[in-house]
């Protein structure tokens, strides 16, 4: 098993899916949280919001990368659909649920990778965007909690979308005769 998870952790990195991906979601999240943190003197003052909701909701912006770990998940699956390389893949794993659930561990190990960059991404672009106005981000509990909820859906993210793309592939390609 231990060699079925190197496999697929070194085919989860071949080409620049991951890098386009990643990117998207960053450049997503980056807009959101801009928008979020940008100008806080006239949100403080005329939407009467403080800066500890303006730091919550520019960490919370983050969550969208998700989506994209999901995205990859999915796409880290069908790629050997579509090239026709999942029946070899099954061949030298063993069993078909080896392979599956060496895939949805790594989807996972993929999720935690994407989770881990968004978190740090999302303090780093908060405390840049509010020092910019001579702002410093009020981080509270809350914030924490957000940060680690941001984690946790990206690190659940990556199975789900390695695991739906699966689950709805070997129904469509006859690839075990």
């Amino acid at each position: 098993m231990r060699d079925l998870l190197s496999a697929e952790w070194t085919k989860a990195w071949v080409g620049r899916t991951w890098l386009v991906l990643a990117g998207a979601g960053a450049f997503m999240s980056l807009l959101a949280s801009l928008g979020y943190a940008s100008e806080p003197d006239k949100k403080i003052t005329e939407q009467h919001m403080d800066l500890t909701t303006i730091t919550n909701d520019s960490v919370r912006a983050w969550m969208m990368t998700f989506l994209f770990a999901a995205l990859f998940g999915a796409i880290f699956v069908t790629r050997e659909y579509t090239s026709g390389t999942i029946g070899r893949s099954v061949l030298l794993g063993g069993t078909r649920s080896h392979l599956f659930a060496a895939k949805a561990l790594v989807g996972t190990a993929i999720g935690a990778v994407s989770g881990l960059l968004a978190v740090a991404l999302a303090f780093g672009v908060t405390w840049g965007t509010l020092a910019t106005s001579s702002h410093s981000p009020e981080i509270t509990r809350e914030t924490w909690l957000i940060a680690a909820g941001v984690f946790a859906c990206n690190v659940l993210a990556g199975p789900w979308g390695s695991s739906s793309a699966g689950s709805s592939g070997t129904r469509s390609v006859r690839w075990w005769r």
